[in-house]
Order: C-alpha cells, then sequence, then structure tokens
C-alpha cells in the first residue's frame, strides 16, 4: 500500500476573539515549549520548517492545520492544532521520495563495486548478517544531520550487523567529507549505476535487509525532532534500532 511522507507537529494556538482582535486579526501561537509568536512569528516558524524539508523534496508544502477547539472564553479561544507538512498530491510512483524500483520483500540487487579504501565488495558478500544501507550525498543537509544518529546505532550492534553507505560522490569528495563529517560506515562512492537500478530520487534512504539480502523496510531519514522553529534535527534513531533488534532474531 503505497502512503504519503509527512510529518506532524503538535501545538497550541492561543489567539483572542474579542470585537479589537478580530478586527486587528491579531493572533498569536503557543509553541510545544511554551513560547508564544506573532503572526510573524508563527509565519518564519513554519518557513523555516519547510526550508528544511525541501532540501529532501522541494514538493513540500502544508497540507492543512488541523484545527480543534479545546477552550473558549469571552475573549479568546484556545484552539490544539496538527501540522502536517507532505507533498500536495498523494504518495504515488512519480511523486514518492522512496526508490521507485525497489519495494519490501525484493532481493536486494547483486552488483560488484568499489569500496573507498580501493578494494572491491560483491553485494554478495553481506549474505549472512543483517545490513543496513544509508544513500546520501555530500550537500544534502538531512543526510548529514542524522549522520551522528547512525554512527552511534552502529556502536550499538558492533559487528553483529552491517553498515553500508552508498553515494554516487566521487572517492576523493568523500575522502574530503569525512574529514569534517565523521560517518563510520564501510562507504560505497561512485555507486551511480546501484543508485540507478534501484531508482534512488530522494535522500536520504535508509533500506534494511535481512540476512538472506530482502528488503525488510525502507525509509527516508531517522524520523526528525521537531521542538522549535531553531531546534528541528535529526532524532535519536531508536526506531532504526528496535527495526534492527528484529532482524537479528
Amino acid at each position: 500500500m503505497k502512503r504519503a511522507y509527512f510529518c506532524v507537529i503538535q501545538a497550541i494556538i492561543l489567539f483572542s476573539l474579542s470585537f479589537e482582535s478580530i478586527q486587528a486579526q491579531q493572533l498569536y501561537y503557543q509553541q510545544p515549549d511554551g513560547k508564544i509568536l506573532n503572526i510573524e512569528g508563527f509565519s518564519q516558524f513554519k518557513s523555516n520548517m519547510l526550508a528544511r524539508l525541501r532540501q529532501m523534496n522541494p514538493d513540500f508544502s502544508i497540507l492543512d492545520e488541523g484545527l480543534q477547539e479545546v477552550r473558549r472564553s469571552p475573549d479568546s479561544v484556545i484552539y490544539a492544532f496538527q501540522l502536517k507538512l507532505g507533498t500536495a498530491k498523494p504518495a504515488t510512483d512519480k511523486n514518492s521520495t522512496l526508490p521507485s524500483k525497489l519495494r519490501v520483500g525484493d532481493t536486494f540487487p547483486a552488483m560488484r563495486l568499489q569500496k573507498l579504501n580501493g578494494d572491491w565488495i560483491d553485494l554478495q558478500q553481506l549474505k549472512g548478517k543483517p545490513s543496513l544501507l544509508n544513500f546520501w550525498f555530500a550537500k544534502c543537509a538531512p543526510c548529514i544531520e542524522e549522520m551522528p544518529a547512525l554512527g552511534r546505532i552502529k556502536s550499538s550492534f558492533g559487528d553483529r550487523i552491517q553498515f553500508i553507505s552508498v553515494t554516487y560522490e566521487s572517492s576523493v569528495t568523500v575522502k574530503e567529507f569525512l574529514t569534517r563529517h565523521p560517518f563510520p560506515f564501510l562507504h560505497i562512492p561512485e555507486a551511480q549505476a546501484l543508485i540507478d537500478q534501484i531508482g534512488v530520487r530522494g535522500y536520504p534512504v535508509n533500506v534494511f535487509l535481512d540476512r538472506q539480502l530482502i528488503v525488510r523496510k525502507i525509509e527516508n531519514g531517522i524520523p526528525t525532532e521537531w521542538k522549535s522553529d531553531k531546534d528541528i534535527k535529526a532524532g535519536d534513531g531508536e526506531e532504526f534500532k528496535k527495526y534492527l533488534e528484529r532482524l537479528l532474531n
């Protein structure tokens, strides 16, 4: 079943319904941390979120604010809302950010690729252990933001799971990138042929394989934590860790 990829942000909108407030259109928005924003501040809050998401998919927009009245007084009404961001159309094979030629249940393609150190690897060699393949590129902000969490996940599993990073970037670019952004995966650069074969069309992409190289899960990035307009960051990766534990059982 195809499903849209979206983010949900919960907060409280507080505004006055007095005659003067209605005339002046004075609306106030309360963030989850309690901070109150005026209309200009809230507009900036939404713009910042969209700017970050559009680095991954330029079609993201605000689809719905999901207003629900939770309290009314003579001079004010409090609304809860769920701010849903996503693509303007339901996800289809044409506009999905997930790989277009790879589905859960498929066997991952066999291919011989060169590692960053110059050695070669046949993807069939991954058989025997579960694997997490991360697809990224050097100027992808969401890719970079999730790398520390991915690194911690790798440390927690040791050699029980294989962690592979795949990119179309050149070896030179990847080596320079790693001097600034430590990323302790096994790196496969210049992998455009594999990327084209599975139809990667948005980044990051994380593909979970079982011991037999069967695709068991495909995700974009680690679920994002939205705390405020200036504190939008990759999550801790607990959902990824739980799924990898399942692959080990």
